[in-house]
């Protein structure tokens, strides 16, 4: 697709930290020189926040996950199609979508999904690793090598430590583009204090499709 990024996520409420929105910039940033691209996201909630901060690149974003709820939040945030991470073949379903592999994999699970996603790659497309919450993964390296696909990690807590002055400003921009109306991140499911230990239940659960904020009580 001429001047359009196709891209695939794998993730739901399965990245920990919160950060989704800076970091599905900072890898829009790592992936400004892709021309045409194809995407794929692991997971729900990022599939929205990289369609929000790719926007400038014409990103076309297929969303994996594992539940119809999470798949449906994608959908309804703008992803071109999501794949069901349960009953369907990653690399096969994405290569039906794209006619071919896609350019960037942005993946904060890890675990089994992982050489899936690794294989749903075309030749020369990059893979980043944002997270292993699903179990640190081994990526067979004749497939990385043969097809001269990279292999990138983005950890953002890092990244600040080193850029500070460069992160405010990506973070002001993300806001701007909030305060625009150009960015709509998800609202998170709250729990009162008193409920932290339900709220995990859940989140080990994948009961939640988005992030979770714990609200404090006061007397």
């Amino acid at each position: 697709m001429s001047g359009v990024a196709n891209f695939v996520t794998t993730a739901s409420n399965e990245s920990s930290d919160g950060s989704l929105l800076s970091e599905s910039a900072i890898a829009c940033a790592a992936a400004a020189t892709l021309s045409a691209a194809d995407l794929i996201s692991v997971g729900a909630l990022l599939a929205v926040s990289l369609k929000a901060s790719a926007s400038a690149l014409i990103f076309v974003v297929i969303a994996a996950a594992s539940s119809e709820e999470k798949r449906k939040l994608a959908r309804r945030h703008g992803a071109f199609a999501t794949i069901d991470v349960l009953t369907e073949d990653v690399k096969a379903r994405t290569r039906e979508l794209c006619g071919g592999g896609v350019d960037m994999v942005y993946d904060p699970v890890g675990g089994d999904l992982a050489e899936s996603c690794l294989r749903a790659l075309a030749p020369g497309g990059q893979y980043l690793v944002v997270g292993f919450v699903g179990g640190i993964p081994r990526l067979p390296a004749n497939h990385i090598l043969l097809t001269n696909r990279t292999v990138v990690g983005v950890d953002w807590g890092a990244w600040v430590g080193k850029n500070q002055k460069e992160n405010t400003e990506m973070l002001l921009a993300v806001l701007a583009e909030i305060a625009a109306g150009k960015l709509h991140p998800v609202e998170p499911v709250t729990y009162p204090m008193s409920q932290a230990v339900q709220a995990m239940r859940d989140l080990q659960n994948r009961k939640i499709a988005g992030k979770v904020a714990l609200t404090p009580q006061f007397d």
